[in-house]
């Protein structure tokens, strides 16, 4: 609920049957489920998100923070915290001993509050412990757990319920709640039957929502709160409102009034809830940017959706775009069409007239940020040619952690001039490049125009793949495995006169998130490639690296910082390496002045080598919070062919915005 009193913002209760076998093996059946002011609804609630142990040395809480917790009762435990006996009384045959955690350091990664400790035993009685934005959380400012162990069968001691009180704040709003589980009815010697565990960690059984109150009464572990109360019955009785065609229609015309302001910026929406359909209009202000080969350019998205029966949807969009020193009118269009979410199922077509950029693989240079430095440092980085095209693609699952993906495309590309030149300010000492993509200047074309007919295949493999099914879709929870990505892509010859003729292959073995408790969370991506076949090609099927010339970069996991992003490209064999470890304020919670900062270092490793450039290395090093960066980089072995054939070393600040 949030701090002003002013009702629960989300309320839902469950029951499951949790399976559990060492070493992490997980079955998970939920039988019911209740959502306040939703009877169609099921929840997200899970037992895993009480297995949380003490008895590990650390505590990882991913939610929250990088790196782990200390655990008061870890093997260095003594390094993090000092220790007060309050206490000690009876429960039963056992004594209890209250012992209060007291952290060292103000802004480790720890825990304070109370622990209590069964005498000779030296069982975990019960916690109440807390974490507070004094460590690198985010999301809220506050967590306190409270966990509660019972006897179950010949002495073993089991969670019987444990309690999640949190509170925070988002621009100005404070919220606060409860998350609490109980456990109960353990089978301490269960027998498995072969193959009961599997990558599906939990299933949400279709009939869970049906359950009256009768049964949730009979069922329920303890007594709902008045404010609980009240808010399953404010909400039932809402529902029965906002579910009636006079309440939508009222809210639609509230919603889709037109308000200039809000237009500008954001642009338009127009909603029909009864239809389920929506569209919209992006915002101009957003939407004009400026390069030498269009002028300025208005470049808006127009964007229809309706959801269909069973989750499925179907989205077109529209993309005009004009130049108004060209004084061209184009336009282009894509229809997609989801029909089984629980694959990730999806077919879709695109066509017309697009500008697209000579990168093909990536958008590494964002056109505001190249109207800027046009504009300001007369530096025209983007470089575009024409592709009249259509587009068929689709992707599916074809089973647990294999998904293939696929595209045929026919495109006419046809080159581009500069046809504007424009800066703020005069450069007497700097001239424009021309548009292409390799580092020339005057005004020539880059390539001859040519018709294209181009396959491409890509299957992500997620090596034992956990997931959730649910009634109505399917979520996906990754691997403790790196995944892999195999790449082929065609260009075929002859066939509706297509000119080039090629054949690429390429794997990338990558992990986002390894999580190394106290010391942060380490992620990697590993690619190579190479064409089996080269007979024809221009530069646009060459294959492209993520690079950046610009101080403001794009977060890509397997992206440059300093590297060109058309210099390079190449026609022939790469291979490339992207480390990085976030260090989570490990370092800087330790110094004075920083550690109020709560900022998290960064370090990483950027590897390319290939035909055109051998063995570049980038090494940065740099510090983020709320998603923001700031990083130092040196490149090493930086062969640049626009001034001298000579290696030489550059280092540059980079900042990025990753949310």
């Amino acid at each position: 609920m949030d701090s002003g009193k002013r009702g629960i913002l989300y309320l839902s209760e469950s029951v499951s049957k949790f399976n559990f076998q060492q070493p992490g093996k997980i079955n998970e059946e939920m039988i019911s489920s209740k959502v306040s002011g939703n009877s169609n609804g099921f929840s997200f609630n899970q037992a895993t998100d009480f297995l949380i142990s003490f008895y590990k040395n650390t505590v990882d809480i991913k939610e929250l923070s990088n790196v782990g917790f200390v655990s008061p009762i870890a093997d260095n435990a003594m390094l993090f915290y000092r220790y007060k006996f309050i206490g000690t009384f009876r429960e039963g045959n056992n004594w209890i001993n209250k012992i209060q955690v007291i952290s060292r350091r103000k802004y480790d990664q720890v825990f304070n509050g109370y622990i209590y400790i069964i005498d000779d035993s030296w069982r975990i009685h019960s916690t109440d412990l807390a974490i507070t934005n004094n460590s690198i959380i985010e999301g809220i400012d506050t967590l306190h757990i409270k966990q509660q162990f019972i006897p179950v069968h010949q002495d073993k001691w089991m969670l019987a319920s444990q309690r999640y009180d949190y509170t925070g704040g988002l621009l100005g709003f404070k919220f606060m709640g409860t998350y609490t589980g109980v456990f109960n009815n353990y089978n301490i010697e269960p027998n498995f039957p072969p193959r009961f565990f599997t990558n599906r960690v939990m299933k949400v059984n279709a009939d869970a929502n049906k359950k009256d109150s009768t049964y949730w009464a009979g069922v329920r572990p303890m007594l709902l709160t008045p404010d609980e109360r009240r808010d399953y019955v404010k909400k039932d009785s809402i529902k029965l409102v906002r579910n009636s065609d006079k309440y939508r229609d009222s809210i639609d015309r509230k919603e889709n009034k037109f308000k200039p302001l809000k237009a500008l910026f954001l642009g338009y929406n127009h909603q029909n809830t009864r239809e389920k359909e929506h569209w919209g209009i992006s915002g101009p202000l957003f939407n004009i940017n400026y390069n030498t080969v269009e002028g300025w350019v208005y470049n808006p998205k127009i964007t229809y959706r309706k959801t269909l029966k069973d989750s499925t949807s179907l989205v077109t969009q529209l993309i005009p775009r004009y130049g108004f020193e060209n004084k061209k009118l184009t336009a282009n269009a894509n229809l997609t069409y989801r029909y089984d979410p629980k694959r990730n199922a999806y077919a879709g077509i695109r066509g017309g007239t697009s500008y697209a950029d000579f990168n093909t693989n990536y958008d590494a240079i964002p056109a505001l940020f190249n109207t800027i430095s046009t504009l300001f440092d007369k530096n025209n980085i983007l470089k575009l040619y024409k592709k009249d095209f259509v587009n068929i693609s689709s992707g599916r699952e074809l089973s647990n952690g294999l998904y293939l993906s696929g595209s045929l495309e026919y495109a006419n590309r046809t080159p581009l001039l500069n046809t504007s030149f424009r800066t703020i300010k005069n450069f007497p000492d700097k001239e424009f490049t021309a548009n292409n993509p390799y580092p020339t200047y005057g005004n020539d074309y880059a390539f001859v125009t040519n018709k294209a007919l181009t396959l491409g295949l890509t299957l992500n493999i997620t090596f034992a793949q956990s997931y959730i099914e649910r009634p109505d879709f399917k979520i996906r929870q990754g691997s403790v495995y790196p995944k892999l990505q195999l790449d082929y892509r065609k260009g075929i010859k002859g066939l509706l006169n297509s000119a080039i003729d090629y054949d690429y292959a390429g794997a990338r073995v990558y992990d986002t998130n390894k999580r190394l408790g106290m010391i942060g969370t380490f992620k990697y991506s590993v690619a190579a490639g190479k064409f089996l076949n080269r007979d024809k090609m221009y530069y646009m099927d060459f294959k492209h690296f993520a690079g950046s010339n610009i101080v403001v970069y794009t977060q890509f996991t397997d992206g440059f910082m300093l590297l060109s992003p058309y210099e390079f490209s190449t026609g022939k064999e790469f291979l490339e390496g992207h480390f990085e470890h976030n260090f989570g304020g490990l370092f800087l919670s330790k110094i004075p002045l920083f550690k109020q900062l709560k900022l998290q270092e960064v370090a990483g490793v950027n590897y390319l080598t290939s035909d055109v450039i051998k063995n570049y290395t980038e090494v940065y090093i740099g510090v983020q919070r709320f998603g923001l960066r700031l990083n130092f980089v040196k490149a090493f072995n930086y062969d640049n062919v626009s001034a001298s054939k000579e290696n030489q070393s550059t280092t540059g600040f980079r900042i990025s915005a990753g949310f």
